[in-house]
């Protein structure tokens, strides 16, 4: 369907815009509500608003090249008939309109626009937006109306190589220079079946519905945004720099010293590392450049390659399971052939009994192709289990390291009280990355372990928090009232656990040596005796044990 789309001629600029000033002039003079002059947006509050707008459009046929914007809205905290659509949104490049479907129809279905509703069933008109087979599903839903013609473009998007999914990503990519969505909080408290709808609503519906049938007819012709396009040359980095925020970004999803599999940090770095998509919006180059970066990894030090992943999952025993039951079969059948061989010997002469045994072999050779399939699946599963090796980030994590001995004497000496270092052991998990205050303190009350301060008393735990920030453990984070731990505090930290481990090798080495001397003492004490039985001379000094290590 895709092809036949992108093989359409769209209507010629001129012509389009002759047609929607003409719209424009007829909807004004029905004193049609325009919400939004520049885009012009126009409100369908009533049956009667909504039957005359789409009268307009239908006598002019031009007014969209076969293809609009298509995107749906609801009032999240309505009392009655919740969940209920309230505003359908048809957008060309030019005009928008919102069709306030539940101000009308008070949830009724019966009460659903006819004119509407057969636009909505007409196939030829095609509905483009992200996730449109989701509003024409819910539509059904509220309404019992069906939506035919209806185009997911994140599916397009996909066809063609781009990872992006949700509509400000694509917009961001595929939109025209200078619309910007801008998702906000707001959307759960604005009633979009109210008769005054507020500007920044009527922005935020239109925006969506414009958004979608330019970034369809964007894409489609290959047209990416010249901010995406030339965001490289814009903005340049060295791809050392590049790597090292690379790196930052597994610092702070994953604790060092513990075993990940390599698939999860490749996807963690796809979709997390901002810059590479926007220099790199499709996958596969991504995906490429990705795992180069993570052999880059291993082959300077910054992570270590572990054992790779040797136990199968469920479906691997069961197929393992299966190519031994085959094998099982095949013995069965050899022995069969060894007897099939004796009575050939014996019954060359009976043609039907040989005929038979020739059946055996055909099935022999059957179960011999099974053996060959099988030894080809054991291959692959060698592979997969090859390519899911493990990688872990060299040094201890924090917990780690919180845990140990180390930390109960170097913390109070960096200026930490006891309730610091309780705390702090406690939060460890939650601070390699920014987190805002009011997560971590709800982390906190919930992680279901014994905690040093009471959960009931929030202020506390922010008090303590805020603590942490002046001493110079966590910092404040780019995003307004997050916090993170602090680079600096954590890298002097990890650098005196390693010495302190270092140092415990040593004295463990040191001990063992003390054990040698005293396992040689031993043994130097009991052949003073023994040698005494077998008429060695020993001088009295050397008859002393200490004077006897030493001659040793």
């Amino acid at each position: 369907m895709y092809n036949e789309i992108s093989s359409n001629n769209y209507a010629t600029t001129t012509n389009t815009t002759k047609c929607v000033t003409s719209i424009i002039e007829l909807l004004d003079r029905e004193k049609i509500p325009k919400v939004r002059l520049n885009p012009p947006v126009y409100q369908l509050s009533t049956k009667s608003f909504a039957d005359t707008c789409l009268k307009i459009l239908n006598s002019k046929p031009s007014w969209h090249p076969g293809h609009v914007g298509f995107d749906t809205e609801t009032t999240v905290y309505r009392r009655t008939c919740p969940r209920v659509v309230s505003m359908i949104q048809i957008a060309t490049r030019e005009i928008c309109f919102l069709f306030q479907v539940f101000r009308i129809t008070q949830g009724d279905a019966k009460k659903f626009p006819k004119l509407l509703q057969q636009f909505l069933d007409d196939k030829k008109i095609l509905k483009v937006g992200v996730n449109a087979k989701h509003d024409a599903d819910w539509l059904n839903s509220s309404y019992k109306i069906t939506c035919k013609g209806i185009v997911n473009i994140e599916d397009i998007a996909k066809d063609r190589g781009y990872s992006a999914r949700s509509l400000s990503e694509l917009t961001a990519m595929f939109g025209d220079t200078g619309l910007v969505l801008k998702k906000t909080k707001k959307i759960l408290k604005w009633n979009f079946d109210d008769s005054k709808l507020d500007p920044e609503l009527v922005l935020y519906a239109s925006s969506d519905a414009f958004a979608g049938i330019q970034v369809y007819e964007n894409i489609l012709a290959d047209k990416m945004n010249y901010n995406y396009l030339n965001y490289e040359k814009l903005h340049p980095m060295t791809r050392i720099a590049e790597e090292n925020e690379m790196y930052e970004i597994l610092l702070q999803n994953y604790p060092k010293g513990k075993s990940h599999k390599q698939s999860l940090l490749i996807r963690d770095l796809e979709s997390k590392y901002e810059r590479w998509i926007k220099t790199k919006p499709k996958s596969l180059d991504r995906h490429k450049e990705v795992v180069k970066t993570i052999e880059t990894f291993i082959s300077n030090g910054r992570l270590i390659a572990v054992q790779a992943v040797q136990e199968a999952n469920e479906k691997k025993t069961l197929e393992s399971s299966s190519t031994n039951t085959e094998v099982d079969k095949s013995d069965k059948s050899s022995e069969k052939l060894d007897k099939s061989d004796k009575l050939t010997d014996k019954l060359t002469d009976k043609l039907d009994k040989s005929d038979k045994l020739t059946d055996k072999l055909d099935k022999s050779d059957k179960l011999t192709d099974k053996l060959d399939k099988s030894d080809k699946l054991a291959d692959k599963l060698d592979k997969s289990n090859k390519s899911e090796r493990l990688l872990k980030i060299p040094g201890f994590s924090l917990v780690t390291i919180l845990a140990s001995s180390f930390a109960d004497k170097s913390l109070p000496s960096k200026g930490l009280s006891p309730e610091d270092c309780a705390f702090l052991k406690e939060i460890s998990s939650y601070i390699l990355k920014a987190i805002r205050k009011e997560s971590l303190v709800k982390s906190y009350i919930n992680n279901g372990k014994n905690k040093s301060i009471d959960t009931k008393n929030e202020a506390v735990i922010f008090e303590r928090i805020n603590e942490l920030v002046r001493k110079n453990v966590l910092k404040l984070g780019e995003k307004q009232n997050t916090v993170l731990c602090d680079s600096r505090w954590l890298e002097e930290l990890e650098n005196g656990y390693d010495k302190f481990i270092l140092e415990n090798k040593e004295l463990e080495g040191n001990k063992s040596s003390d054990e040698l001397i005293n396992e040689t003492n031993v043994i130097v004490e009991s052949s003073k005796f023994s040698n005494t039985e077998t008429g060695m001379n020993l001088t009295s000094d050397q008859s002393s044990g200490d004077n006897l290590i030493v001659n040793l």
